[in-house]
């Protein structure tokens, strides 16, 4: 349990909508107060022979609007929560966000905007729209690697190994591009924004209906309100004839269709559309994690236990196994099963580590 008390207070001038967030709900006791501003000004004179400076004080009164919360004993949210993705989405809070100004003998002013107009400005951005629109830097090579490539199953495999054996991804998470995707193709390093609107623009070049999605990466948190900060990270979506679509991110090497990586798993995104109109995307994967796990064994008079272990593992399950043990030599991960499980392993095999479209298998005996 936690105590917890805090106070906002926010001059008159200033109107903030407020929007709660979480599974608790912080009552606010409201009140106003009289409050002032001394200000200084400073004027100058200039004569032909003497500049006088000359200062005034003026003051300003306004009212405070405050907003308190106070309470004891509220529940608590364990960090290590099982299944909750970002916990910090689950925790109680209001965000407070700016809607508008009303100075003294000035109009009101209004920075309340819709998603319409968020996306709309991003789009427009030299370093997102404009970046998709380039194909003359790719154009040669992708045509190439789509010579033989009739279905849109093939096309979307083709294209997303390409952008990954192609441009490695640099670590940095962002919605616009740094130095251009003509120039990350070139280099063979990008940040997400880069590698993912190429992607997208390279599906649409193979001849699908492939649109950038705006997301909140899991350590930024969910946008609560319409705001260009909200968003952090891109991903290319195709949309397929049969209603159904397809979600994907080129930075990570091992993920695949519909199996973004964790750190994007997080909510909802803002597919954006050719004209620069969005819509809301739901992120819950489709893909089913599964792991199988096949023993066989006999135990003898004296109770040693001999046998065969095969698992399967796909979807999550491969990604994680892939990311975790692809860089390591066989004979590591084989120390690590004997040392984990206190056994002796005479026979070791491991199948499908790089093919992605297949499970990974492991046998033991």
């Amino acid at each position: 349990m936690k105590q917890l008390h805090s106070k906002i207070e926010i001059p008159e001038y200033f109107i903030y909508n407020k929007r709660s967030k979480g599974y608790y709900s912080i009552p606010l006791k409201k009140s106003s107060k009289n409050s002032s501003i001394n200000l200084r000004s400073k004027s100058r004179t200039e004569g032909f022979y003497v500049s006088k400076t000359s200062f005034q004080n003026s003051k300003i009164n306004y009212n405070t609007l405050t907003s308190e919360f106070s309470k004891n004993n509220i529940p608590s949210l364990k960090d290590n929560e099982p299944y909750s993705g970002n916990i910090n989405n689950y925790r109680g809070g209001i965000n407070f966000e700016l809607s508008g100004t009303k100075f003294p003998n000035s109009i009101y002013k209004s920075y309340t905007t819709t998603w319409k107009d968020v996306c709309k400005t991003i789009y427009n951005s030299s370093n997102f729209g404009k970046e998709l629109e380039k194909v003359n830097y790719f154009k040669k090579d992708l045509t190439a690697i789509l010579f033989d490539k009739n279905t849109n199953a093939q096309k979307i495999n083709a294209v997303l190994n390409f952008i990954k054996s192609k441009v490695k991804w640099n670590g940095y998470y962002r919605k616009y591009t740094d130095r251009g995707v003509k120039k990350a193709y070139q280099e063979g390093s990008g940040n997400s924004a880069e590698i993912n609107l190429m992607l997208s623009s390279m599906l649409r070049f193979a001849g699908l209906n492939a649109n950038p999605v705006l997301v909140s990466t899991k350590n930024n948190g969910i946008p609560l309100f319409p705001t260009r900060e909200g968003f952090n990270y891109v991903i290319s979506k195709v949309n397929l004839l049969n209603g159904n679509h397809i979600l994907l991110d080129a930075t990570e090497k091992y993920s695949n269709q519909n199996t973004l990586p964790y750190r994007v798993l997080n909510w909802y995104g803002r597919e954006i559309l050719k004209d620069g109109v969005s819509e809301k995307l739901d992120l819950t994967t489709s893909t089913q994690t599964k792991e199988n796990n096949i023993l066989y064994v006999k135990i003898d008079e004296s109770g040693s236990i001999e046998g065969m272990l095969r698992k399967s593992l796909a979807g999550y399950s491969a990604l994680s196994y892939r990311k975790k043990n692809n860089i390591k030599k066989e004979e590591e991960i084989i120390n690590s099963l004997e040392e984990k499980y206190k056994i002796d392993i005479e026979d070791f095999k491991l199948l499908n580590k790089e093919i992605l479209s297949k499970p990974i298998t492991q046998s033991l005996k």
